[in-house]
């Protein structure tokens, strides 16, 4: 079916975000792939991130839930800054189709001047999201690193979990024993080589997104 960018302009009362634009397939009324523009000057982007631990599927919600689609498009319409986007995007979590956003918020970009708020970061995962504004971490290298991979090691779920500090990336969390992944250098070793070689790394920045 034909690939196609489009927007949807909707006059709800509670919107803040009355229009907004995604690439999509005709008949859906979400994008599917989860790139989205807002009228809010947003852009919300999303890649994701595996769950190597089958364990913490016993954490889905069965009773009271919201599929990911359904708080994405709610998100996008009632959120004015990342913060927001993620708090409600947080209610009801299901647990599935677990996903890395990347919400860019350019009212915060003054000046070609990154300010607080620019970039906010939110991972799901069956039992936990977290979400924290790395605008400061963009502002110093200058781009947004991902691997489908947790960032966060609060979402300590699987033995891959420890690639992105080894890599090199920061964790959203400060430094302590439960942020913080440690392991040999040998089963690093191991592990970083059997799992990039699977898996390739993505890097998304303000200026453009490389997919899988």
């Amino acid at each position: 079916m034909i690939r196609i960018m489009k927007k949807y302009t909707l006059n709800f009362k509670t919107s803040q975000a009355k229009s907004v634009a995604m690439s999509s397939y005709p008949g859906n009324v979400f994008s599917t792939d989860d790139y989205y523009i807002t009228s809010q000057n947003m852009v919300v982007q999303e890649t994701s991130i595996e769950n190597f631990n089958s364990s913490m599927w016993k954490g889905l919600n069965a009773t009271n839930f919201v599929f990911e689609f359904i708080r994405n498009t709610v998100a996008n319409r009632l959120a004015t800054s990342g913060a927001e986007w993620a708090t409600v995007f947080s209610r009801l979590n299901s647990g599935t189709y677990n996903n890395q956003f990347m919400i860019v918020d350019y009212k915060r970009l003054e000046n070609k001047t990154v300010q607080p708020g620019l970039l906010t970061v939110l991972e799901q995962m069956p039992n936990l999201i977290v979400y924290a504004d790395m605008s400061e971490h963009l502002k110093e290298h200058t781009y947004w690193y991902n691997t489908t991979i947790c960032y966060n090691s609060h979402l300590n779920l699987s033995p891959f979990v420890f690639l992105s500090p080894a890599l090199g990336l920061p964790t959203m969390c400060p430094s302590s024993s439960r942020c913080t992944v440690k392991a040999e250098m040998s089963e690093w070793r191991r592990r970083m080589t059997s799992t990039l070689t699977t898996r390739p790394l993505v890097r998304s920045s303000l200026r453009e997104t490389t997919t899988r």
